[in-house]
């Protein structure tokens, strides 16, 4: 965070600055997309405008984790971050299935846009290239992107409906409209001994990050990635002992 406030030091630029991508340049784009975003939530799902300013803040930690386990483990947790969301917006408005797909859906497809286009850096890194100028081709890759994903999407899925069907199985998207219909009660949807579950692994959580920290360093080491455990928790075994 304190890379973004740039022009503090009065000091010549370093060569290296003309290579990053500017402080700026986010800025820019958070005050330009947010306004979008909550409009679009708003007039096309109808968020309330300051949920959907929540989903908006609430993107920005969801894509520090999404960040954090694709680079520990290659697999970026999208399901599990959504199913964050969904719990969240379960309890704040119970009830509101199409309110709480909607704010999963800026959550989920911001985590995941920022570990894919963090892997296109690190590859770019790799390869010697301009992180500015693989920032600028992300960018252009949006919106040429956009343009023809929606229609595209339009035209193979002219029905809602037949999502879910054998024709278009979407089994993520069944997934996290079924948490939406659980959750639309509220938190007293979810059983006993799954919030105590969900207790424990906080606590267990918090634990490892904090004793990471604390530490020496030849322990650290050996402490278990806490991002690691519960991803395992998600995926099949099989793709577990995939990576081995």
């Amino acid at each position: 965070l304190r890379g973004l406030r740039g022009g503090a030091s009065r000091q010549a630029p370093h060569p290296i600055e003309a290579l990053q991508v500017p402080g700026r340049w986010w800025v820019a784009g958070m005050l330009v997309l947010t306004p979008a975003t909550v409009a679009l939530a708003r007039v096309g799902f109808d968020v309330p405008v300051p949920h959907a300013l929540l989903a908006v803040a609430l993107s920005f930690v969801l894509c520090l984790i999404s960040c954090r386990v694709t680079g520990e483990t290659d697999v970026s947790p999208v399901g599990a971050l959504g199913q964050v969301t969904q719990l969240t917006y379960g309890v704040l408005l119970p009830g509101d299935v199409k309110a709480n797909l909607a704010t999963a859906g800026i959550t989920v497809n911001a985590a995941s846009s920022s570990a894919d286009l963090l892997t296109d850096l690190k590859a770019g890194h790799l390869l010697g290239a301009n992180p500015r100028r693989v920032f600028v081709a992300q960018l252009l890759g949006c919106v040429v992107g956009a343009l023809v994903v929606v229609p595209l999407f339009y035209l193979l899925v002219p029905e809602p409906s037949v999502l879910g069907s054998e024709r278009f199985p979407a089994p993520a998207a069944t997934v996290t409209a079924g948490v939406a219909r659980v959750l639309a009660s509220g938190l007293g949807a979810v059983s006993a001994d799954l919030r105590t579950a969900m207790a424990w692994a906080a606590l267990a959580a918090a634990v490892l990050t904090l004793g990471e920290q604390a530490l020496p360093e030849r322990f650290r080491r050996w402490t278990p990635s806490a991002v690691g455990v519960g991803l395992a928790c998600l995926l099949p075994a099989s793709t577990c002992l995939g990576f081995f």
